[in-house]
């Protein structure tokens, strides 16, 4: 598993181009990649689905 950062960046995305892809705010890719926010299943798969990596693949910390 990867952390949403690493996937993102492997990916060559922006947090707003990911966010667009996953048809969530960037606020929200901001707030998940600082552990700020747990994010819901149906966001996951769409993270997931923007990455192209299957939704167990991306890992989150704990909520600070």
């Amino acid at each position: 598993m990867a952390k949403l950062r690493q996937l993102r960046e492997k990916a060559v995305l922006t947090q707003v181009e990911l966010a667009r892809l996953a048809d969530v705010t960037p606020a929200t890719i901001s707030d998940l990649e600082a552990s700020k926010r747990k994010p819901r299943p149906s966001t996951v798969r769409r993270l997931a689905k923007a990455l192209k990596v299957k939704p167990s693949a991306i890992e989150f910390d704990s909520v600070r």
